[in-house]
């Protein structure tokens, strides 16, 4: 089973699969915490993430310039099913907390206070929801980032029909969440574009897109996606921690693996498909 998971459809086809349900928590709660632009970022999710008295279900960041993008999008007249949100809000992160029982939850709204107060929020700069309509409206919230990517990649392509956001899956230990964080913001400044942060972070693993307005800055950023994948792995991440390599990252594979690794999963391949008939041309160069 190991051996087919990540392997993107080329040792085998999957037919049946049975699924375990696990039973929904007693109380769930959505949570948007705005916090400052200069919020420690890695620190606070650290602190929330050892946080006792809740199950931690979701932990997502959204950067400064992801809600700038938003309240661009906004003022456009384009943001129509974007939620409106603080006007001060800096950055943000949603959160998804489980609880189970009713006591519990008062308790871990003082121990989320304490860690938001710690690093400059509080939960006065919070929404708060209780159900299932609340918390599908700060979905909508966090997903709205993505979209207005694609959207403002689609305008830039009208000039640049070449274009295309160039966009991190990138994935760290806790233990190299702060270093890695450093090596973002020095990634971008040195592309000299726009870009926006966001995604996963409890996992540490954070979505950079780059947004070039040129060809030449989509070839920088190209260059600089494969030179963060080497730090990520660097650190001892990963450089495709969610969406697979398939056949737009296969650049991204021997830097995770060596060229003696990437050869070795040709071989392991080759034992289910010697022909080479699933998936060719996927995640292997």
């Amino acid at each position: 089973m190991d051996a087919f998971v990540g392997s993107e459809g080329t040792l085998g086809v999957v037919v049946e699969a049975e699924l375990a349900l696990a039973p929904d928590p007693a109380f769930t709660v959505g949570l948007f915490c705005f916090v400052p632009r200069d919020a420690p970022v890695p620190e606070l999710v650290s602190a929330l993430r050892e946080t006792k008295g809740f199950s931690l279900l979701a932990l997502e960041y959204l950067d400064p310039a992801s809600l700038d993008l938003l309240r661009g999008e906004r003022a456009a007249g384009r943001g129509g099913e974007i939620p409106p949100f603080p006007d001060h809000a800096g950055a943000a992160f949603y959160l998804e907390l489980a609880f189970e029982g009713e006591e519990e939850v008062e308790s871990g709204f003082e121990r989320l206070e304490r860690v938001l107060s710690e690093h400059g929020s509080s939960v006065e700069d919070t929404w708060a929801g209780f159900d299932a309509a609340d918390r599908n409206r700060m979905r909508r919230l966090r997903h709205a980032v993505p979209e207005a990517v694609n959207a403002r990649v689609a305008r830039l392509r009208r000039a640049v029909p070449t274009l295309h956001k160039v966009g991190t899956d990138l994935a760290v230990p806790d233990e190299a969440s702060a270093e890695m964080a450093r090596i973002y913001e020095e990634a971008r400044g040195e592309a000299d574009m726009p870009s926006v942060l966001f995604g996963h972070a409890a996992e540490n693993h954070l979505h950079l897109n780059f947004l070039p307005r040129t060809a030449e800055e989509l070839e920088r950023a190209r260059a600089l996606h494969l030179e963060l994948a080497r730090e990520a792995v660097r650190l001892g991440g990963s450089v495709t921690a969610e969406h697979g390599i398939g056949r737009l990252k296969l650049a991204l594979l021997p830097i995770q693996f060596g060229a003696d690794g990437v050869e070795e999963l040709r071989r392991f391949r080759a034992g289910f498909d010697p022909a080479g008939t699933l998936n060719p041309g996927v995640h292997l160069p």
